[in-house]
This record gives C-alpha cells, structure tokens and sequence, in this order.
C-alpha cells in the first residue's frame, strides 16, 4: 500500500515542503486539477478494496471542528451579552451619578447658599462629569 498524504490547493501552489516541491515538478505549477483527479482515482480504487481511512478521519475532524465552532460562537454570543448588560448598567449608573450631582448643585443654589460662587460651581460640575466620562461645554 502506497502512503501518501492529500496536499490542499494553497499547499499544493505554495508548500515549502519537499513533498510539495515534488509535486509541483511531476505536475506543474498549475496542475492541482490533475493532481486532485488522481488522488481522487487512487480513492475510489480503495473504496472497491476497503474503506477509506482518510475519508473517515476527515469526517471525524470535520465534525470535531464543527462542535468546536458551535462552543466558539455561543460562548462568544454569551460574552458580548455580558458586556453589552455590563455596559446598559455602567451607562445607567453615570446617568444617575451625573444627575444626583447637578441636584446637589440646584439644591444649595435653592437653599440660598450665596457663598458659592458661579466659578466653584462650575468647577464642582465639572469635576463630576469628567469623573463620569462627560464633557460640559459652557
């Protein structure tokens, strides 16, 4: 029984290994199409004989690489719904941190507070939003 090893296209045009330079000598640069047919000719002479054991090990990897993606995207699909309610609760709180504090302000101009003047309000609002991520443009 010949041991033989199917190369993909990519290999076949770019391989470095001296199995693909081979083949590129018998074959030609170009030639993965007759290369392709006589693998394949070389299978199906097998398969009158016995069973294919590339075929199934391909078939076992195939199916072990799709189970492996399947884990991949729902584990990545649970991973950004994570984060996207991390990030709907982390806006929320800001919201309400950036709203308690513009009611401090208003609540101590109310009281009648006159010792606070326009600039320390403005930089105590200030203040708050940087340390919330926001800007205020006066």
């Amino acid at each position: 029984m010949v041991n033989f090893r199917v190369l993909s296209e990519y290999d076949f045009k770019n391989g470095t290994s001296d199995y693909a330079k081979s083949l590129r000598t018998i074959y030609g640069d170009d030639g993965y199409q007759n290369y392709a047919a006589k693998i394949n000719s070389i299978i199906a002479q097998g398969k009158e004989k016995q069973s294919n054991p590339l075929q199934q090990s391909n078939s076992a990897r195939i199916n072990y690489l799709q189970d492996a993606l399947r884990q991949a995207v729902t584990l990545n699909n649970k991973k950004r719904n994570e984060y996207r309610n991390f990030r709907t609760k982390l806006s929320g709180m800001i919201k309400i941190t950036s709203n308690q504090q513009a009611d401090l302000v208003s609540k101590q101009l109310a009281y009648g507070k006159s010792d606070m003047n326009e600039d320390l309000l403005r930089s105590s609002l200030m203040d708050a939003l940087n340390s919330q991520g926001m800007y205020y443009n006066a």
